[in-house]
């Protein structure tokens, strides 16, 4: 076959002249195949045994990336061949796989073997194979090599480990995440992944606050923090980079943070030269929240496989931070349950200002976290606000205030009857009358709640805070909610002080109209004047000694001023008479304990204060009247007052006999002990020392 001569058909290649005669022939021989070899879906590169391409089919040309025309003829090292290794690293020529299987003599199997094409180019990535053909001798008669096109296998290969890693390291967040409760438990943790596995030297997580609409950095790592540098301003939605992802949802990359206008200069002068970022929105519930950014140094880039990652691990942020913001939300308000429930106990087990009020103040400082707080009482005889209880004061300033309603902050607070906020007292300090205070106490934020119930204003609650104080619409509605409480602790105190002096006042008239009816019952019967005072005050100390309550010694005082009421009922004829009674004027005049009880019973706050009055005449072995009762049937303060009343009536001047002596009168309860008094009940009065 000469010059193309004899060709089978103009595909074929054309065989030099000067080729050697081993060459020439060797070629001949491949020629005979070039139909098939030019068509096979494989790459096909066959060498001469030192290394010269022969015959490139194709697809070898096209894997490789130059024309055959270009690599016949020429050993790997005298064309532009740069294949790597499957790692990536360059090969030597020593190394492609003819250089091997020339230097060995063994076959090449599956090895994968990266074609680099250039710096405009990408790596495309080939399956090889190579062997040696031999005609018997020790020198190979012709190395082939085939190439199988793997790139598409190589890129899917490649997109499934990035999967795998980015599935690794969102099991590996979400595992840290799990023991995390709080945000500053997940900020550090959210951050230090991310950039850990993005191989990121600084980043920043921003979250929205609704309350300043503003977007401030909650965290940040690589900005200067560890030398003390402030974070990175505040920045409006909308404005600079993390704000413009906020507003619009969209991430953003860019390669030269260093010139990008959007960026304050303050920070712009930290950035060093070379370094780009890429920021993301961080969502929750469709909801933008914040934003996440992170930058690197050149000659770094953020791939959209990279930027897909800070994608997924933004949205596991956005879940995390919603979730302890959920929670933290779900503690807080647990929290305030608890304190206003722990608010509500102590407003219902006091009736004292001094006793529940600083408890009420410690739980409006621990649940809002400020550094101090007090109420104001309003007296309406001075018509001014008057400090009374506070908690948080380095000084004693506080306790001089005396406002007069609508001076000062707080005078207009409880004047125009809404709460005022002063977000900085340094700035129009005119306005503040209390200047000591401001002085001594290095305020800064200020709210007056005033404390209102049943339309009136019973005082102020005052809230301080030496730092600037951010309050939302929660912490807003838990502090009226205190004052409300702190209101209705003062009301309650201030109606059951109205109550208690109504009480007495009434409990006065009460005593005093029983004492008249005392009174008026000695002015009646002259013999036994003076005797009703004596055995009530004897009656009430016995039964003091027999471990009776105070509240059951006013019934036992009542029931003793009151125990001859029912001789009211009596005809004078009867009650009045010098002599001895007749048998029938006994029964009536035996009928003064029911008329007694016919008398106090319908008067609903004496039916306590009836067993005296009612029970007095009955004996302890059961011969006593109105109703015979016997033992421990009687009431033991009717049984203490049978002793007193028959004491009392001994010792005492009668017109019809001189008052007996104490021993002979001892002597004569004693005898009677087991008969008509209880011998228990004689005995302790006889022993307690009270009788004389």
């Amino acid at each position: 076959m000469g010059a193309g001569k004899d060709r089978q058909n103009e595909n074929l290649p054309s065989i030099e002249v000067g080729r050697g005669k081993a060459e020439t022939a060797l070629l001949a021989e491949v020629l005979q195949h070039w139909l098939l070899i030019e068509h096979l879906p494989a790459g096909v590169v066959i060498h001469a045994p030192d290394s010269r391409v022969m015959l490139a089919n194709p697809e070898a040309a096209r894997i490789i990336g130059l024309p055959a025309d270009r690599m016949e003829g020429k050993s790997s090292g005298e064309y532009p061949l740069r294949l790597l290794h499957e790692d990536g690293r360059p090969m030597q020529i020593e190394e492609y796989p003819v250089s091997r299987v020339l230097a060995t003599g063994q076959p090449l199997k599956n090895l994968v073997v990266g074609i680099d094409h250039g710096p405009e180019g990408q790596v495309g990535w080939t399956l090889v194979n190579a062997y040696a053909e031999s005609d018997g001798v020790q020198q190979p008669k012709r190395v082939v090599v085939t190439f199988v096109d793997v790139t598409g296998l190589k890129k899917a290969e490649q997109e499934i480990k990035v999967r795998v890693a980015e599935l690794e390291a969102v099991n590996q967040l979400s595992t840290a995440l799990r023991s995390a409760q709080t945000l500053e438990q997940i900020l550090p943790i959210l951050l230090d992944r991310t950039l850990a596995v993005m191989h990121m030297p600084r980043g920043a997580i921003w979250l929205y606050d609704p309350i300043t609409d503003e977007l401030r950095t909650a965290i940040t790592r690589g900005y200067g923090e560890e030398e003390g540098l402030p974070p990175p301003p505040a920045e409006k939605p909308g404005e600079g980079i993390a704000g413009r992802v906020f507003a619009s949802g969209q991430s953003d990359v860019t390669d030269d943070l260093e010139n990008d206008e959007r960026l304050p200069e303050s920070v712009r002068r930290r950035i060093p030269s070379g370094t780009g970022s890429a920021a993301v929105a961080i969502r929750a519930a469709n909801a933008v929240i914040g934003t996440f950014t992170v930058s690197f140094t050149q000659p770094t880039r953020i791939t959209p496989g990279a930027l897909r990652l800070l994608t997924t691990l933004c949205e596991i942020a956005g879940i995390a931070i919603q979730r302890t913001t959920l929670h933290e939300q779900t503690e807080r308000r647990l929290q305030h349950l608890v304190a206003l429930s722990e608010i509500d106990r102590i407003i219902a087990s006091s009736f004292d200002l001094h006793v529940s009020l600083p408890p009420l103040l410690r739980q409006v400082a621990l649940q809002l976290g400020v550094d101090a707080v007090d109420v104001l009482l309003y007296n309406p005889g001075s018509q001014r606000l008057e400090f009374f209880a506070g908690l948080g004061f380095r000084s004693r300033s506080i306790e001089e205030t005396r406002l007069l309603l609508g001076e000062g902050r707080a005078g207009q607070a409880a004047l125009e009857r809404r709460t005022i906020h002063v977000a900085d007292l340094r700035e129009h300090p005119e306005l503040w009358v209390r200047r000591r205070l401001l002085a001594e106490e290095d305020f800064v934020s200020y709210y007056g709640v005033p404390l209102i119930a049943k339309g009136q204003v019973k005082g102020l609650l005052e809230i301080f805070q030496r730092t600037p104080l951010r309050a939302d619409r929660e912490w807003m509605d838990f502090l009226n909610t205190l004052g409300r409480q702190a209101a209705l602790a003062v009301d309650n105190v201030t109606l059951f002080e109205g109550l208690q002096r109504s009480n007495a006042d009434l409990e006065l008239a009460y005593d005093a109209t029983i004492e008249g009816w005392s009174h008026a019952l000695d002015l009646r019967d002259k013999e036994t004047e003076g005797h009703t005072q004596r055995v009530t005050d004897m009656t009430v100390r016995l039964c003091r000694t027999f471990g009776l309550t105070e509240a059951e010694l006013v019934q036992v005082r009542r029931g003793a001023l009151l125990h001859d009421i029912g001789k009211m009922g009596v005809p004078d004829s009867i009650l009045l008479k010098p002599g001895p009674l007749t048998a029938e004027e006994w029964t009536v005049m035996r009928k003064h304990p029911t008329f007694a009880y016919e008398m106090l019973h319908p008067i609903r706050y004496l039916r306590a204060a009836l067993d005296i009055p009612r029970y007095h005449h009955e004996k302890w072995d059961g011969s006593g009247y109105p109703h015979g009762l016997q033992g421990e049937q009687i009431p033991l303060v009717a049984r203490i007052f049978a002793v007193v009343d028959v004491w009392d009536a001994l010792t005492s001047d009668r017109p019809y006999r001189p008052a007996w002596p104490k021993e002979r009168v001892r002597e004569h309860i004693r005898s009677l002990a087991g008969t008509h008094f209880d011998p228990e009940v004689a005995r302790r009065c006889l022993e307690s020392g009270v009788l004389g």
